[in-house]
């Protein structure tokens, strides 16, 4: 008697007519169902009610709340079937970092010396700056869908948009220094305060016990002061520099940190 398999859970679900066509959709996939049955009509029953029993559908990182429609996006890709939204989710999250990965971006250039250097793009941002009620975050990009990026919220009472600035150069600095892969890094920042802290002032300022011109205690001075320790760390000497890139200006890396410091600012 010819004979009819459905199959709930496998590579390609559906009814099949062939017992090795239906094995092929099974062969090698994790928790797969299927059954045989000698009408196609119980076959068919079966195979409705097993995809009834889901409510989501998980293909890759992408959840559906219908089968069929999963059905044509699979375009034979597996397709997973799940009793809660909070399942799917899980199962997206467990595999994350292989789809992430997939569409990965690293900003880089080749320098004079043929050199490949890694470009990291700082931003810092503020709302109500110089006000009680101001609320500040930074950004660090280093690509889209990149999993270095970083994106929070300024800590401390005192929100600036300077702090905001120094605090996202100093959180590229501990990036590179918990790497410590030997790559060559370029860090920019469209902040002429912050750049001019670092790499012109800060010496006269160390020199006369960390006070300014004015004879006032330098400000911001806890940020300054661990980027010129990170600065000072093997794991750091090969970043090639810290560059003012102009803001707003188009600039892909400037922007995407720029994002990211703006969402910083809420979390």
């Amino acid at each position: 008697m010819k004979k009819y398999y459905a199959v709930i859970v496998g590579h390609r679900t559906g009814i099949y007519d062939h017992y090795e066509d239906a094995r092929e959709q099974i062969r090698g996939y994790p928790g797969a169902v299927w059954k045989g049955f000698n009408f196609i009509e119980v076959a068919a029953q079966y195979f409705e009610q097993g995809i009834n029993e889901h409510s989501y559908y998980v293909v890759e990182d992408l959840i559906f709340n219908d089968y069929t429609v999963a059905q044509n996006e699979a375009n034979n890709r597996r397709i997973e079937g799940f009793r809660s939204l909070k399942s799917a989710r899980e199962c997206v999250l467990s595999g994350y970092r292989e789809y992430y990965e997939r569409f990965r971006e690293d900003l880089w250039h080749t320098d004079y010396r043929g050199l490949k250097v890694w470009e990291v793009y700082t931003d810092g941002a503020c709302s109500g700056n110089g006000q009680r009620n101001a609320i500040a975050g930074y950004g660090v990009f280093f690509g889209a869908n990149n999993p270095l990026n970083i994106c929070r919220r300024l800590e401390g009472s005192l929100q600036t948009n300077q702090r905001a600035e120094l605090a996202a150069i100093k959180a590229a600095y501990q990036k590179i220094d918990s790497l410590n892969n030997g790559n060559y890094y370029a860090i920019y920042t469209d902040s002429r305060y912050a750049l001019d802290c670092v790499l012109l002032w800060s010496y006269n300022w160390e020199r006369y016990g960390w006070t300014n011109s004015r004879g006032q205690p330098v400000a911001n001075k806890d940020l300054i002061q661990d980027i010129l320790d990170l600065q000072g760390r093997r794991s750091c000497r090969n970043v090639v520099g810290l560059f003012k890139v102009e803001g707003h200006s188009g600039c892909r890396g400037n922007d995407g940190a720029d994002e990211l410091a703006w969402h910083g600012k809420y979390l």
